[in-house]
């Protein structure tokens, strides 16, 4: 994709986001931060007209509300206890599952509905066993917040799609008839990658967990806001017995997510998902960000030959391992020194999420028992003369930031 095709799809971005909120966009602009900047402004028209529109009847516990938005509707008595909001056909629209036994919520961010899913299967009594390498924030949550119940009904298999290895290969090498439920954090990847995996536990007549922070893959590049959910999916011969289990998930996560806050609110929901164009636009901007990263891998393989580069099987950003003693402190200076002397300013960022609409470098732990943090290079959808543009300077500065601490 050259400069003009990358500015045409941008674009089309824009109109998602101009079509919702009303806004004629015509306007022609021609470079990457000036369409990331309209994004954003476009996006709080977008937030504004809908608060406004609901503004006096948020956090009420007085009188049962009920709000519709297009395919969403958000009704609650006090919003932080109750709130729930539908999307219509979520399963289909994020997973493109058709099951159609499922319930579901939205909360406010991703690790909410992992700890609301892990917290609700301890409670009863069930032990989480895990597979492959888990993102390391999540392997804390597990290791030092939740402790084990002394009493065990089972074992529920934990997926991670943040894994560096492809899960299908990972589940090949388990016995998974022994689990009595699976949760599957499914942030990492599109329902391309999603499906086959849910169809695979499926198989197992087993409760089926899906969890998903939503501003990663799903906002367009955005930012929207904090945004997660937890869907869980009854097999179509689930036993009795499972099906009372479930029940009693329901129960307990909703509890869980009451009791911390854990609910989305009204206004971090994109209504950009109504767009009949989002999915293709969405679907476009993954593609050319894996296809940036592998060229970002192959170019570090190609200078780097003496250090340890991973590349994860997701595809959403790469790893350099410093094998350095260094602090965090000391990585996040070289990091952020770099980003403003560097002439791609704005275009390089320090954040520490992907999906986003620019570089972004921060530190990284590959686990708990990593000695050293590694640097995570956060690669955009930019246009191949750009994207190599900036691999050839981030490489300039990597040389030396090697050379500095050898």
């Amino acid at each position: 994709m050259n400069n003009k095709e990358y500015l045409k799809y941008l674009n089309d971005e824009l109109k998602i986001f101009s079509n919702k909120s009303k806004e004629i966009d015509d306007i022609d602009i021609k470079t990457i931060k000036g369409i990331s900047k309209r994004k954003r402004y476009l996006q709080s028209k977008l937030i504004k007209q809908f608060l406004t529109k609901n503004y006096m009847v948020r956090n009420t516990n007085v009188n049962h509300k009920t709000l519709e938005e297009d395919k969403f509707k958000f009704s609650y008595d006090y919003q932080r206890y109750d709130i729930k909001i539908t999307q219509k056909d979520y399963l289909d629209f994020f997973y493109s599952c058709k099951e159609k036994d499922y319930y579901y919520y939205f909360t406010n961010c991703g690790m909410s509905s992992l700890y609301a899913a892990f917290t609700a299967f301890k409670k009863n009594h069930f032990t989480i066993d895990r597979i492959g390498n888990i993102y390391v924030e999540i392997e804390r949550m597990l290791d030092e917040y939740l402790i084990e119940e002394k009493e065990n009904k089972g074992k529920v298999l934990y997926i991670d799609s943040s894994s560096y290895i492809d899960l299908n290969e990972l589940l090949k090498e388990k016995d998974l008839s022994v689990y009595q439920a699976f949760i599957f954090d499914t942030t990492d990847y599109l329902d391309d990658l999603c499906l086959p995996i849910i169809n695979k536990l499926l198989e197992y007549n087993k409760i089926v967990c899906l969890v998903r922070s939503h501003i990663k893959l799903d906002m367009l590049g955005a930012e929207w806001n904090k945004l997660g959910s937890i869907c869980v999916i009854n097999p179509k011969n689930i036993s009795k017995e499972d099906k009372k289990l479930s029940n009693e998930l329901k129960e307990s996560i909703n509890i869980v997510l009451s009791v911390i806050g854990g609910f989305a609110y009204p206004e971090n929901i994109p209504l950009i998902w109504n767009n009949p164009k989002f999915k293709e636009v969405n679907t476009k901007r993954v593609e050319l960000i894996k296809k940036n990263s592998k060229y970002l891998y192959d170019r570090l393989l190609e200078v780097f030959t003496e250090e340890e580069i991973c590349y994860p099987f997701h595809q959403m950003f790469v790893l350099l391992r410093i094998n350095h003693k260094l602090t965090l402190e000391e990585v996040d200076k070289e990091i952020d020194k770099y980003i403003k002397d560097c002439k791609y300013k704005g275009l390089i960022n320090f954040a520490d999420s992907f999906g986003l609409d620019y570089y972004a470098l921060s530190n990284y732990w590959e686990s708990m028992a990593a000695e050293y943090p590694d640097v995570r290079i956060i690669v955009p959808d930019y246009p191949e003369e750009i994207n190599k543009l900036i691999v050839d300077d981030m490489i300039i500065w990597l040389k030396k930031f090697y050379e500095k601490f050898n």
